[in-house]
This record gives C-alpha cells, sequence and structure tokens, in this order.
C-alpha cells in the first residue's frame, strides 16, 4: 500500500482521486481520533488485500491534510511496516514556491523540515521558554 499526504498552503492542495480524503481532521476534533482514523485506514488497506481488490484506486491512499497527529501516524507505519511507500508533498506557502518532496526513510525519519512544515509546536513552545 502507498500513502500519499499533501500538506501546506490548502489553495495549492489538489483533489487527487476518488479515493482522496480531503482535510480528515475537520470530522475528527482530537488529536486521539486522527490517530483512530488513521488506523481504521491501514485496516481497511488489509481487508482490501484480502478481499476487495479494487477498494483503493491503483493501491494508494491520497489524504490531504495538515494534521501533524495524521502525518506522524503514517511515519509510525512506515517503520513499522504497515505500509510499503509513504510521500509527502508539501506545498509552501506563497504563490511561487513549489511543491516540496520530503522523503520517508524505513525508520519514518524526514529529509527534511522546511520551513512552514510541522513547525507551529516548536514556535509555540520556544516563546513558552
Amino acid at each position: 500500500m502507498k500513502v500519499v499526504i499533501q500538506c501546506g498552503d490548502p489553495a495549492k492542495l489538489i483533489w487527487s482521486s476518488p479515493t482522496t480524503f480531503y482535510f480528515p481532521e475537520r470530522y475528527f476534533l482530537h488529536p486521539k481520533l486522527h490517530i483512530e482514523f488513521v488506523e481504521g485506514l491501514l485496516r481497511d488497506s488489509i481487508v482490501n488485500e484480502k478481499y476487495h481488490k479494487d477498494m483503493f484506486q491503483n493501491n494508494i491512499i491520497y489524504i490531504i491534510t495538515n494534521s501533524e497527529h495524521i502525518l506522524n501516524r503514517f511515519r509510525v507505519a512506515k517503520k513499522e511496516r504497515e505500509i510499503e511507500i509513504l510521500e509527502i508533498q508539501f506545498y509552501p506557502f506563497g504563490k511561487e514556491a513549489p511543491m516540496l518532496p520530503i522523503r520517508v526513510d524505513i525508520n519514518g525519519e524526514l529529509d527534511k523540515y522546511p520551513k512552514d512544515f510541522m513547525d507551529e509546536w516548536s514556535n509555540l513552545l520556544m516563546r513558552l521558554i
């Protein structure tokens, strides 16, 4: 199973396929529910492999989100080999900024942390210190 996550500037994010989940965090208001959403998708992907070969188009799940909880749970899924490929497409804020692919290694580590990508917690933490 391959998971493609698009995040960043909402004006640049695109609807990719019929199996796109568009900002699921707006329906799940607590971080624990963000995690349960991902775990449900992972269970569905296993059922898909066994019973419904056409449930996810081309065996890919597309998620458009800015939830760090959703993104990090998929990083764990990559590390624990629940998914084969995790692709992150970050669309920076600003008109001229192109999409930045972020690679995820077998340990769930990201190859870069561009400006405005998962940085709000650290920004607020620095203000508390």
